[in-house]
């Protein structure tokens, strides 16, 4: 995706616990039963927040983080008249997906891939480079056109121009922290993905 936000996507959170776990496990060998069930606990908890109880009981967490990745969930559910089983996040985001936002910095493109979300544009025209005023305006037709009402903005990037182009657009400019250390609620890694999941599905 060429940004280094991966994490953002639930599924690459599954990685980069497993890979996490294969490194605790050369430097403390004799922890490996201890590092083992937290991941697989960690790993249960992320599934069933993703799908839902009974998507996963009923399928099993790699069948459908297979399907999802491979964006054959939604059809396969419908095959088979179990649309109404899915739950969790999978399914606050799937009402929206197509739709799109904006954001300021090229940091959530992992996010909006797993939910199958859009960003056309993003304030900064290269990553690094604050907006001008003419990119701002371009920005602001382009969400006229495409009728976009949502504005992403992290806490560490000044919201004046958020709020600018929310209010010529009658948006809203959401700042949304994209790792924990950014939101005092975010405590752990599933809870970051549950704020961003409910404020986006809420706003877009």
């Amino acid at each position: 995706m060429g940004n280094p936000h991966y994490w953002l996507n639930p599924y690459n959170g599954r990685i980069m616990a497993g890979t996490i776990y294969n490194r605790l496990i050369e430097l403390y060998p004799d922890k490996k039963e201890i590092f083992q069930a937290n991941l697989k606990q960690f790993k249960h908890e992320l599934d069933i927040k993703m799908f839902g109880n009974e998507l996963v009981n009923r399928f099993g967490a790699e069948t459908l983080w297979n399907l999802h990745e491979n964006n054959k969930l939604e059809e396969y559910l419908k095959q088979k008249a179990l649309e109404s089983i899915s739950g969790g996040w999978y399914k606050k985001m799937l009402p929206h997906k197509g739709k799109a936002m904006i954001t300021y910095h090229k940091s959530w493109n992992y996010f909006v891939h797993c939910f199958g979300l859009k960003i056309p544009v993003e304030f900064e025209p290269i990553p690094g480079i604050p907006p001008s005023p003419s990119h701002l305006e371009d920005v602001i037709n382009l969400a006229k056109n495409q009728k976009i009402r949502l504005i992403v903005v992290e806490p560490f990037y000044g919201r004046k121009s958020a709020d600018k182009v929310a209010e010529s657009i009658g948006g809203k400019a959401l700042v949304l922290a994209n790792s924990e250390e950014g939101s005092k609620d975010a405590v752990d890694y599933i809870s970051l993905i549950d704020i961003i999941v409910n404020e986006i599905a809420d706003n877009i």
